[in-house]
């Protein structure tokens, strides 16, 4: 048949409602498997029209789009229009050159999915309404790989689906049936805009529209298995005994039209293929084996890992630092139920010398989501919580995912340090795995010389202990505080004594306070205790003084001017001035510029010395209309950059921090944002070229019997759990923070030893991440634009090629210590 085939137009049956083979009424399907019909349906007369190319396709042939001249359409007629359910479903393989992702736009926006390789729209207009809604990949999709898409509409949501799996979905009831009318575009020529056309290039097999809202879609999910394993086969192509059972089992997906004979029957024989084959890859005689895997990489339990078998575990790091390794443990069969690991008492370099480590295990769970963030995918649960156990329970799971922490001390020697890491298993069987550590040859100064700043949320703390145990809440405290500072994190103590109990306001706050007779009385003895210990451990900036959290507090609050003055002195007293900063307000509006600056005034003439610190919620900043500002510190997405440099050439320091916004794919630290995401949190500062970093909160809602919040991003404010009794309890999320704020501290530490090192650093960091040319000519205010960081400096998708290939930064980095390590030698 002839390539560049232009169908008739669409063929109408008047009267006959077409059914599938499940027997519901489609309006086509089209499996492009039939030379001599190529743009029919193969479930009644519906043609396609317009121009595409036969290619192989999913199973059997497919239609091919060159980008440029080719596109189909299909004129929805009152018979085969969509009315109060609809599915639009369609595999697609793109090629480079691809302007959308997938590949489906009703001509007048009727419904639309359409996107890029990471993020995308999607929506639908009704005869009552409209909805829309986006979603973000957690890593972009590849070229040159089949995705199944699916726009499924029921009258109680709008919802997408992947792979058979549902992403995401928004609400769509009281909508109507379907607005009617028009064509759909397929693949080729989607929209216009700006006088350019968006284009689809790459491959399109069974395009199917529905009138009525499909959600099983176990048959999809096999194609997409069968796919996987073919590239896992070509790991083991060697093996001809799997090779002839997978292309028996290829044949019968083949021909596999059930998604009930998927689930029961083709289904099993997959995941049992990938069992086989991954204990042919990677298998021991133990009866299990172990994958290492970096830390910025998120596995689910469905995922299957394309690499080379683990024969080692490799960390690099520098003196004084911590670094992590996930390690996923596979039972070889059913029998194994659980294991215990032993870690190397020490670690030694080839002729014997041992070095200062110390190592912990810890257990990766799957923590439920109270609800996504926005944009994200529908995750039950992602990888966050560690806990620690004594033994392993498989509880037939795939693989038990586990997290190795390795902390270098301060006098560890530079070299290759080599040690074993054993497992047991409940059969008695063992399984040594080699740990390989290189040190380079420079250590991190204990002093946290990265500036920030991390709220701890005492107000869940006191919840586990009884009213008025003093030395129970500094004990949870000081846990918490520990925790972050080493960590990279300084934490912020004692600050917001409106939010906790009276008698831990009274009797541990420095409650700042005037008496009858005009003295500032505050109570330092446990702020100080702290403060002393937590110095002591490497805290760099220390927020001191009183918190209004509204202008009419401010406004009733008296003689505050004696407080400040006794909060300089304080700090002047005990050495740290020049560390202390004033955190009085948080994210007030520019409608109270007034109050703002009369805070501000007050607090450079009666505390000089002490740095006033401005946030802004949803403005841009810096402003000059605000004075007497010590640090600004902007949310990364609402940042003015001009007046951000201008304020950092006049030694103004400007940090930045992350909230319930930016969302995903921009980094931040909620729960379901990918451990890339997470890591880059430090790195997008350092990368953008600013001073420092806030988080408002590291344990929010861990009290005790402390319900689910939804109105923040998933796991927002909360990267630090309580257990039962309150102690804390770490995250991937806080790790993957800690080893952004180190990598930070190590480009600190190349700019004060070589700053033209550092500037070819960034430069090739800027090259992974890129940035935006500044239109000079936007007038940048507090509301205007809206989130002004990414009209001016940087896009949203700047970060997609770490989230998506996060190797690409840990070879940068590797390259980053390397570069310190020369000029140390």
């Amino acid at each position: 048949m002839k390539t560049g085939i232009l169908s008739a137009f669409l063929i109408a049956l008047s009267g006959i409602a077409f059914s599938g083979d499940d027997g519901k009424e489609v309006s086509g399907k089209w499996l492009f498997d039939d030379p001599e019909n190529f743009l029919g349906s193969s479930v009644n007369r519906q043609e396609l029209r317009g121009y595409a190319s036969p290619a192989k396709g999913i199973v059997g042939g497919g239609a091919h789009f060159n980008g440029n001249s080719e596109f189909l359409e299909l004129a929805f007629t009152p018979e085969i229009q969509p009315g109060e359910e609809m599915t639009a479903a369609f595999w697609f393989k793109a090629e480079p050159g691809t302007d959308c992702f997938p590949a489906v736009r009703h001509r007048n926006s009727f419904f639309v999915a359409s996107g890029g390789r990471g993020f995308s729209w999607y929506e639908l207009t009704g005869t009552k309404g409209r909805v829309y809604d986006g979603y973000a990949h957690p890593r972009e999709l590849d070229y040159n790989e089949w995705y199944h898409f699916a726009l499924v509409y029921n009258q109680k949501e709008l919802a997408v689906y992947l792979d058979g799996m549902k992403i995401r979905s928004v609400k769509a009831e009281n909508l109507g049936a379907v607005k009617p009318g028009s064509t759909v575009m397929i693949g080729g020529r989607l929209a216009r805009f700006n006088d350019k056309w968006v284009n689809f290039k790459g491959t399109m097999d069974e395009i199917e529209f529905l009138k009525y809202a499909k959600t099983n879609w176990e048959r999809v999910r096999l194609l997409k298995k069968r796919e996987q394993l073919r590239k896992f086969g070509k790991l083991i192509s060697g093996e001809t005994s799997w090779q002839e059972r997978f292309q028996r089992f290829s044949e019968a997906v083949e021909t596999c039209t059930s998604d009930e004979v998927a689930k029961r029957t083709l289904f099993p024989q997959a995941e049992a293929l990938l069992k086989e084959g991954e204990n042919l890859y990677h298998g021991t005689d133990a009866g299990f084996f172990v994958k290492a895997v970096s830390p910025m990489l998120r596995v689910m339990p469905d995922d299957i890992l394309l690499q080379a078998p683990t024969r080692k575990a490799r960390v690099s790091m520098a003196g004084n630092e911590r670094e992590n390794l996930q390690l996923l443990v596979f039972p070889q069969s059913e029998d194994l139920q659980s294991f215990s690991v032993e870690l190397p008492r020490e670690l030694k370099k080839a002729d014997g010398t041992p070095g200062n480590f110390e190592l912990r295990i810890s257990e990766t769970e799957y923590t439920p989501l109270s609800r996504p963030s926005h944009w994200m995918y529908l995750y039950p649960a992602v990888p966050d919580k560690l806990i620690t156990r004594e033994n392993y329970q498989f509880a037939r799971k795939k693989f038990l995912p586990l997290w190795l922490e390795v902390k270098s001390g301060v006098d560890v020697v530079p070299g290759v340090y080599s040690g074993e890491i054993r497992l047991t298993a409940d059969n008695g069987k063992k399984l040594a795995l080699p740990l390989e550590v290189k040190v380079y040859n420079f250590t991190l100064p204990k002093r946290n010389i990265v500036p920030s700043i991390v709220s701890i949320w005492e107000r869940d703390l006191q919840t586990y202990l009884r009213d008025g145990d003093v030395e129970g809440f500094m004990r949870l405290l000081t846990a918490y505080a520990d925790m972050l500072v080493e960590h990279r994190l300084n934490p912020v103590i004692m600050h917001q004594g409106d939010l906790v109990a009276g008698w831990v306001r009274d009797k541990i706050y420095p409650n700042y306070r005037v008496s009858a007779d005009g003295k500032a009385e505050i109570n330092w003895k446990y702020y100080d205790r702290l403060v002393s210990r937590l110095r002591e451990k490497g805290l760099s900036t220390v927020v001191m003084g009183p918190y209004y959290r509204s202008v009419n507090i401010w406004k009733n609050s008296k003689n505050q001017n004696l407080i400040w003055k006794e909060v300089a002195q304080h700090a002047r007293e005990n050495g740290y001035l020049s560390d202390a900063v004033a955190y009085p307000i948080d994210e007030w509006s520019m409608k109270y510029l007034d109050e703002i600056n009369r805070i501000g005034e007050m607090v450079k003439n009666s505390a000089p010395g002490v740095r006033w610190l401005m946030t802004f919620g949803s403005q841009n900043s810096p402003l000059p209309e605000i004075k007497n500002v010590g640090l600004w510190i902007p949310q990364f997405h609402w940042v003015n950059m001009p007046e951000m440099r201008r304020s950092q050439k006049a030694g103004i320091p400007v940090w930045s921090y992350v909230c319930t916004g930016p969302q995903y794919p921009v980094p931040n630290l909620h729960q379901d944002t990918p451990p890339a995401g997470i890591r880059m949190v430090p790195a997008a500062n350092f990368r953008f070229g600013f001073d420092g970093i806030l988080h408002w909160a590291a344990n929010f809602n861990t009290g005790k019997n402390a319900r689910p919040v939804e109105e923040y991003g998933a796991g927002e404010g909360r990267y630090i759990y309580a257990d039962e009794n309150g102690n804390p309890v770490p995250t991937v999320r806080l790790k993957n923070f800690a080893d952004g704020m180190e990598d930070w501290m190590v480009m600190e530490m190349l700019k004060q030893r070589s700053p033209e090192k550092h500037r070819q650093m960034l430069a090739e960091l800027s090259r992974l991440i890129p940035g935006r040319e500044f239109d000079s000519s936007i007038k940048i205010t507090a509301t205007s634009p809206r989130e002004a960081t990414y009209q001016t400096f940087m896009d949203t998708s700047a970060f997609y090629p770490v989230m998506s290939q996060p190797e690409r930064y840990l070879q940068w980095r590797e390259k980053l210590y390397e570069t310190l390590s020369s000029l140390a030698k």
